[in-house]
């Protein structure tokens, strides 16, 4: 695994079944990582208890959807830590419907959670990491987000309007020493996935510590030549 020793990152949602294995793996690296859970969500259902942080990361309950709270996470974190060079965007919600059935409500959700939450952290950290000539932003789309599929429509609209914000920011970022990618998940081999769909063929999920090494390897100073990316990953499992 490549080396992210005493870097500080944050990582948006570390508490959903994908963050779970993220934080772990990017502290293994050698991260500082600060990542966030929702207020009041210490007990999520489906998911049992708040997972404990490892030794050196620290955990913030923070409503991302909100610029003043995302403004003032990215703040703290550079004052507590003393920097800042990773930001993972891992907040993410998920509602089936087709355009003619989903609420305003869930439409609106499916904004906020899915694409405003990331950029109101990147947009926070952005003056940083810019200044400082180096940096790493990492989002998670989706699989739907690339080919369309019926009945997602708010999910795979606000997918896919992450993943374009990813690429305008790699051009934005071009030249400056940070990048942009995201990474594209088909189905993720989660518990809540595996209750939703007992019978599915799950050879064809991706593992979470599969995806995790996938970002941890976007933060590494290896994939400095990568920006703009969009990676698909998804099953068969890797080893």
């Amino acid at each position: 695994m490549a080396d992210l020793a005493g870097r500080v990152v944050i990582v948006t949602g570390g508490s959903g079944g994908l963050g779970r294995a993220v934080v772990p793996t990017l502290a293994g690296m050698g991260a500082r990582v600060v990542w966030t859970r929702r207020p009041g969500s210490g007990e999520q259902p489906g998911r049992g208890s708040e997972p404990a942080a490892p030794d050196g990361a620290e955990v913030r309950a923070v409503d991302v959807t909100e610029p003043d709270e995302a403004a003032r996470l990215v703040r703290e974190t550079i004052e507590r830590q003393g920097g800042l060079y990773g930001v993972v965007c891992l907040v993410g919600a998920f509602v089936a419907g087709s355009a003619e059935a989903v609420s305003p409500g869930d439409w609106r959700r499916m904004l906020a959670v899915n694409l405003d939450s990331a950029f109101y952290v990147v947009q926070a950290a952005l003056p940083h990491l810019v200044r400082q000539g180096r940096g790493r932003i990492v989002t998670v789309g989706a699989r739907t987000a690339l080919a369309p599929r019926p009945g997602l429509a708010a999910y795979g609209v606000a997918k896919r309007a992450l993943v374009e914000l990813t690429r305008f920011l790699a051009e934005d970022l071009r030249g400056t020493g940070v990048t942009a990618n995201c990474v594209a998940p088909g189905t993720i081999d989660t518990e809540p996935n595996r209750k939703a769909r007992p019978d599915a063929d799950r050879r064809l999920w991706a593992p979470p510590p599969a995806i995790a090494r996938v970002i941890g390897w976007l933060l590494s100073d290896e994939a400095g030549v990568v920006n703009g990316a969009v990676l698909p990953v998804e099953g068969p499992a890797l080893p």
